[in-house]
């Protein structure tokens, strides 16, 4: 991959998304890996020296890469102030902030005679262990391949927290079905690893939240938003993961769904008074079709906005579907049904 800097970030910043530590550690794939479509996968591996991407467009990646990193810090032990030490002699008589922390400190104090030993409260690591198990990446085997993920934060009770910076329209949209998939792939993966899950939760970080618009149709009334995850059945864990192995496996690759296109737009409801009414996903065109008592009602298709083909899927630019969508590929959608016919 091929960074660029276009429009002239600072050498920190591109230097800070040019060390991104991410790995899957080894695993045939991680859990992202296997949620993502099984399409743009490929095209990274096939065309990953020629993907070129800007900092610009990084950016809030490494925001959540940074949020992350301080979510996921174990708290600091109080007894040595998070230094790990444990000193004897006069710089047991200083006040904490001017206690020995830098090796030039460090040696004036062992020069003077004071000693050290590791914080018998943290054993030296300067953090404490309060039960909870922080950004660890477990494995597991499903059928001879190797899947790894990392957990965010695994409470003493079992409870899984997942941390996600992103926008406000997001949360307002609620729980994404990537989102609850991914969690119960934790979850899966845990399963495997003899952890009993207890619930799963996405903590939404709002990124471009304001105050000023609290109280509006449907704002959170925080930055952070906790939204529950269900918790699949295992049996339906062990039919998805299986499922996501083999359309990541198979020789021909399958084209991106609608709903992985990020659709806007992309299905209507006629029949009833009024214009149609348009929906991004069949799924939400479908709920409310079950809500509103009316057989003339049907779903059709509409001229959708690919938002992740136009703006976001660094893949696009060697892509048959998005750059010769109606000679090469046809959506394998399920035949659009009424509600009379649902039933």
């Amino acid at each position: 991959m091929k960074l660029t800097n276009k429009y002239g970030a600072p050498g920190s910043i591109v230097d800070a998304i040019h060390n991104d530590p991410y790995t899957k550690d080894g695993a045939d794939f991680s859990v992202t890996e296997l949620i993502k479509p099984p399409q743009i996968r490929r095209l990274w591996q096939e065309h990953e020296d020629e993907i070129s991407i800007d900092v610009r467009d990084e950016m809030f990646k490494l925001l959540g890469t940074a949020v992350h990193n301080l979510l996921d810090s174990a708290p600091k032990c109080g007894q040595c102030d998070g230094t790990g030490d444990c000193w004897s002699g006069e710089a047991t008589h200083e006040l904490w902030w001017t206690r020995p922390i830098t090796t030039w400190d460090k040696f004036k104090a062992w020069t003077r005679g004071d000693s050290c030993d590791p914080c018998d409260s943290c054993d030296g690591t300067g953090v404490i262990d309060d039960g909870k198990t922080r950004e660890k990446r477990f494995h597991a085997n499903h059928d001879g391949t190797s899947i790894s993920g990392a957990v965010d934060l695994i409470g003493d009770d079992g409870a899984v927290i997942d941390y996600k910076v992103t926008s406000t329209y997001s949360v307002k949209r609620g729980l994404k079905e990537d989102w609850e998939k991914q969690l119960n792939l934790y979850a899966w993966l845990l399963r495997q690893n003899g952890v009993a899950v207890t619930s799963l939760n996405i903590v939404a970080i709002c990124r471009d939240w304001a105050r000023s618009k609290v109280g509006t149709y449907q704002y959170p009334d925080s930055m952070a938003v906790t939204l529950k995850v269900p918790v699949w059945s295992d049996s339906r864990q062990d039919r998805y993961i299986a499922e996501r192995i083999r359309v990541h496996s198979m020789e021909s690759t399958l084209p991106c769904t609608t709903e992985e296109r990020w659709a806007r737009g992309a299905y209507k409801v006629t029949g009833g008074r009024g214009r149609p009414k348009p929906f991004d996903s069949r799924h939400e065109a479908e709920k409310h079709l079950m809500v509103t008592d009316n057989p003339k009602l049907k779903i059709i298709e509409a001229e959708a906005k690919y938002i992740r083909c136009e703006d976001w899927c660094e893949v696009a630019p060697f892509c048959p579907q998005w750059t010769h969508a109606n000679a090469v590929f046809a959506e394998n959608d399920f035949p659009i049904v009424n509600k009379e016919e649902q039933t």
